[in-house]
């Protein structure tokens, strides 16, 4: 595996490893390493005797055996674990391949929430910025699901995908909604939120692959634009349940499987962390009937602090 975390693993000197221990070894950052093995424990290649550490197994050994490995390389077996080869799971790391089978306006209470503010909704803001990595898509099948809401929806790519986007939104019916509709260039990474004071910030699937450190660059960007007691961030991603030492989520028998694995999900208490960092607090995590969550947040107010 690259970087030799396995083979670290498998040292004799040294029976137990801890995610600082293996990050000082491997030269990775603490979270990353932390998000592979819990998926590599959650498939049984390695063994998590608690919080934050792990041990070898005879499935560790054996994928950090060359001539082990090379014996499993076509095997009769559809078990994508004995499948597993040197790499594999560092390619899959980071896929972009990511279907929301649910879209989050229907798992979050759009109509309910929205107006819970007070004096209702300002009618000289955004009611929605989507701060996408999309074509646009959602963004006019939400407007097609709440055509009674009458406020502009911002949608933000990178400026390269401009011309692209803003074709796609035309051939699908952008004029129907009279200009609520909006485009903007945008990088979630280097550029700060132009949009300032929206109801609601959309981040779809954006921090799925971040770690830590880019992670906090776009929500620190977000919250800068948020106003206080009024906006409102909603975080589409899966929440990762919590792995309990030796507890394993049983055998990765396809590549669907291993896909969604393999992804840089975190738990309720990761993002609880990670939000707290960029001065945002988790107001309620909205779960649907898929795999993936709503998490609302908003500015953590200074009485608070």
């Amino acid at each position: 595996m690259q970087n030799g975390m396995l083979n670290k693993l498998c040292l004799p000197e040294r029976i137990n490893w801890n995610v600082v221990q293996l990050a000082k070894a491997t030269g990775w950052a603490e979270d990353r390493i932390e998000a592979i093995m819990d998926v590599l424990a959650s498939a049984g290649i390695v063994d998590r005797v608690r919080e934050r550490t792990y041990v070898a197994n005879n499935v560790t050994r054996v994928l950090n055996n060359p001539e082990q490995r090379r014996a499993i390389r076509k095997p009769r077996t559809k078990n994508w674990v004995v499948r597993a080869r040197q790499g594999e799971i560092m390619r899959t790391f980071g896929s972009k391949n990511r279907i929301a089978m649910y879209p989050w306006f229907r798992i979050f209470p759009v109509e309910e929430e929205l107006g819970k503010t007070d004096g209702g909704l300002k009618a000289d803001r955004a009611l929605l910025v989507d701060v996408a990595e999309t074509s646009g898509q959602e963004l006019l099948d939400f407007r097609k699901a709440f055509p009674s809401i009458m406020r502009t929806c911002v949608l933000e790519v990178l400026p390269e995908e401009l011309e692209v986007t803003g074709k796609h939104l035309r051939d699908n019916g952008e004029r129907r909604f009279d200009g609520l509709v909006k485009l903007l260039p945008h990088n979630i990474l280097t550029d700060p939120q132009p949009v300032q004071g929206a109801r609601i910030y959309l981040l779809n699937g954006v921090l799925h692959e971040k770690h830590d450190q880019d992670a906090l660059k776009i929500l620190k960007n977000t919250v800068d634009a948020m106003d206080g007691n009024y906006s409102r961030l909603l975080i589409v991603e899966k929440v990762a349940l919590v792995l309990e030492a030796g507890q394993k989520f049983g055998v990765i028998r396809t590549p669907e499987e291993q896909e969604q694995r393999m992804c840089m999900e975190r738990t309720e208490q990761q993002w609880t962390k990670l939000l707290k960092r960029a001065k945002l607090v988790i107001v309620q995590i909205w779960e649907g009937e898929g795999t993936e969550s709503v998490i609302e947040a908003m500015v953590k107010q200074k009485e608070w602090l």
